[in-house]
């Protein structure tokens, strides 16, 4: 995290320490022990100021693994504005919402139940909500600024995996796993190379329903499909230059000519 001017201090410090359960789940007839870990990492300034706090739950298999060759896994979902609600009880962790055909009526109340294709089997599991979604917030209206771009998401999700790994003492040859969803993996491509300027063990990148590009060229398409469309009111509201004012047909046809070849022209480029 970038070094941030210092500001009053409010009060003491939020505690980072978690919420500590454990569990079972059985897999395909074997039992699986974890324990779970709910809570906050604070990230702090120069000075030692909290400036948010970032909620994440933590999932650590007893299967005997060492924290060194385990690898361990950090998840996030898209948006932006959207907390890792979706990948964790909808892939990724012990338990996961049922589907709607699950149901002997139809929900709410909604239900968990084990996931038998739960990633715990394979990696331990940190569930992340970046500053401003799920439970994590900035401390301070102020501070939002700090995490709400592009620059400073990539830079708070490192630091927050920097801390998680000291906080848990994982040695810095822990392999790491990152997995974005959505958004969310422009989160982990910039994440990977903040940590691997860092020389941290980063063992692979997961994208999930990727959005590399959300201004790019397909951006760019959806509005050029609606050039017809506001041809059609323009026409009603006598608003096109007399070439198009005179046939309404001919010119849906015009505009529907270009759209297609600047559509053609957007993807090629």
């Amino acid at each position: 995290m970038a070094p941030i001017s210092a500001c009053a201090d409010d009060g003491p410090p939020p505690s980072d320490e978690p919420v500590v359960t454990n569990h079972q789940i059985t897999l395909q007839g074997r039992v699986l022990k974890y324990t779970a870990r709910a809570g906050f990492l604070s990230l702090r300034d120069e000075f030692n100021q909290a400036h948010g706090r970032i909620f994440y739950v933590y999932y650590q298999s007893e299967s005997g693994d060492g924290k060194a060759t385990r690898p361990l896994t950090f998840a996030w979902n898209g948006g932006p504005g959207s907390p890792s609600s979706l990948l964790h009880l909808g892939a990724l962790g012990p338990y996961r919402a049922k589907d709607p055909d699950e149901y002997s009526s139809p929900p709410p109340p909604y239900q968990l139940t084990e996931n038998e294709s739960t990633w715990l089997d394979e990696t331990d599991l940190v569930l992340v909500d970046p500053i401003g979604t799920g439970y994590s917030y900035p401390l301070q209206p102020e501070f939002a600024k700090e995490f709400w771009s592009r620059k400073g998401d990539i830079d708070s999700i490192a630091e927050f995996i920097r801390l998680f790994l000291a906080h848990y003492e994982y040695s810095q040859g822990t392999p790491i796993l990152l997995v974005g969803e959505s958004y969310g993996t422009l989160r982990a491509a910039g994440v990977a190379d903040k940590l691997t300027d860092k020389e941290f063990n980063v063992a692979g990148v997961l994208l999930v329903s990727p959005a590399l590009d959300p201004q790019g060229a397909a951006a760019d398409q959806q509005f050029i499909s609606l050039v017809p469309s506001y041809t059609v009111a323009a026409f009603v509201h006598k608003r096109l230059p007399p070439d198009l004012q005179d046939n309404l047909e001919s010119a849906i046809r015009k505009s529907e000519n270009w759209a297609s070849w600047n559509a053609i022209s957007c993807a090629s480029n």
